[in-house]
């Protein structure tokens, strides 16, 4: 076998949420759409954003700003889970081989693809001329190769060998085609030898291209936002920027080794003055008019934070990931996404006694919707789960309980609204009737096999304590007969 560099493919489908409900309704492929969740905007359409509206932005102000928006209510997930649900069979149907796809999210897929390319690159036949690496299915599998790596293409360092970009660069366009010409939705992809890269690219040139990398440089990784880099979140960005704000003070007294000062240094300040500290070390062209909107780059953290110790005295043990992220290492691989172990949906509402009507109508319309994404999860058949669990918000103490879950939650044979009513009722009298409540979670978990102890067919229900007084009851049936 000949071995190749390991090539990873990141799908990222486009602006998920709003793209699902305009291939629902092919009306709002023209229309400004704005998919909202609470008071916050969860993503929008591009004919959305060419109008300056922005993800995350607050919907009570957006409606305030622009005029003729189409808003939708984003908060039931059913809908896209079901679809993205969808584009992972589809992606586990087409790649008919040995092939780990980890689902990131419900829009966000990375493929390791390096086993495809080497079965290629080992067939005796010629290489540029038809994709020979699929196991099963060569008449639905084919691609015909060509010399021109497709969409765009990004070289910083030179390569002698393209060959295995350009197989790579071909399989992500030949899934985001069939994806769009059999379930209807555009992707982006990014093609690199890691997850770090691939992902970077996928956001490269969106909506529907694709972007391939080879030999990426730090000089470009320096010009990119550190928020952009997965694994800096906003906890790790808000250290960053807040606990040690970092300055290019190269003369103050104040500063240790690092080129770093304590947080104690902006305590008493006002936002404004604390802006103005951040603008020391932002480049000249990150302007912002709020501390919140300051742009940290990778390149000026790692001028900041040149060393491992220095990150290791902020991240304590996560710092070594982070400190070989922003200088351009990724040694994470693709790991096959293994099935859920719980599943659960949550909620929050006016407080209320247990037994309010409006307390048992969020209730049953948590089950409902857990129930059903039970049944579309894509393991649903394989997998039971043994157990439920409920945790409720009660003043500031956050309560969990659980029980055994009754057979018919799961009996497709018995209706929905009954699986709903049965799960209510026992999560419901896990829940105490003299205290307020303000907030549901509902699970369901300890997932087994139907082989198992848990056997589909067996009922799994609690069974009744046996009692003195049931003893006594029985014996007055067998008298009377």
């Amino acid at each position: 076998m000949v071995k190749t560099t390991t090539m990873i493919i990141h799908l990222d489908i486009d602006y998920f949420y709003a793209q699902v409900h305009e291939l629902i309704d092919e009306k709002l492929k023209l229309k400004p759409v704005i998919i909202y969740q609470k008071n916050c905007i969860a993503t929008c359409n591009y004919v959305a954003r060419s109008l300056g509206v922005k993800k995350l932005d607050r919907l009570d102000l957006t409606k305030q700003k622009f005029s003729d928006l189409v808003f939708i209510d984003g908060s039931n997930l059913d809908l896209y889970r079901h679809y993205s649900s969808i584009v992972y069979n589809k992606l586990m149907e087409l790649l008919d081989f040995e092939v780990n796809i980890e689902k990131t999210g419900m829009d966000e897929f990375y493929i390791d693809v390096s086993s495809l390319i080497q079965a290629h690159l080992s067939n005796p036949t010629p290489k540029q001329q038809f994709f020979h690496g699929f196991k099963n299915n060569m008449k639905n599998n084919t691609i015909l190769l060509t010399d021109i790596i497709p969409n765009h293409l990004i070289e910083d360092g030179c390569e002698d060998d393209k060959q295995i970009y350009n197989v790579a660069a071909q399989i992500a366009l030949y899934l985001r085609t069939q994806i769009k010409e059999q379930i209807g939705l555009t992707t982006s992809a990014g093609i690199a030898t890691s997850k770090l890269w691939s992902k970077l690219m996928a956001n490269e040139h969106k909506p529907n291209s694709q972007t391939t990398i080879i030999k990426p440089s730090q000089s470009r990784l320096d010009k990119y936002p550190i928020k952009s880099i997965p694994g800096f979140g906003s906890k790790t960005i808000s250290i960053l920027q807040n606990k040690w704000k970092l300055l290019s003070l190269h003369n103050d007294s104040r500063l240790d080794g690092e080129g770093m000062v304590g947080q104690d240094d902006f305590f008493g300040l006002s936002e404004d003055d604390q802006l103005l500290k951040m603008q020391c070390f932002l480049p000249p062209e990150a302007h912002v008019e709020n501390k919140e909107d300051a742009v940290l780059l990778v390149g000026d953290v790692r001028s900041k934070l040149p060393s491992e110790n220095s990150w290791r005295s902020l991240f304590g043990m996560n710092s070594s990931r982070l400190f070989e992220l922003v200088n351009g290492i990724d040694k994470a691989e693709v790991k096959a996404t293994p099935p859920p172990k719980q599943i659960s949906v949550e909620d929050s509402f006016r407080k209320c006694f247990a037994t309010d009507s409006t307390a048992i109508d969020v209730l049953s319309k948590l089950c409902s919707h857990l129930l059903k994404r039970f049944d579309s999860e894509e393991h649903s058949r394989e997998r039971m789960p043994k157990r439920c669990r409920i945790a409720y918000r009660s003043g500031w103490s956050m309560i969990v309980k659980s029980a055994l879950l009754p057979l018919e939650c799961i009996d497709s044979t018995f209706s929905d609204s009954a699986r709903t009513e049965t799960l209510r009722d026992s999560l419901l009298a896990l829940v105490p009737k003299d205290k307020q409540i303000g907030f549901y979670n509902v699970c369901l978990y300890d997932f087994q096999s139907p082989s198992s102890s848990l056997n589909p067919t067996k009922d799994i229900r609690p069974k009744k304590q046996k009692s003195i007084a049931n003893f006594f009851e029985k014996s007055k049936r067998l008298k009377n007969k």
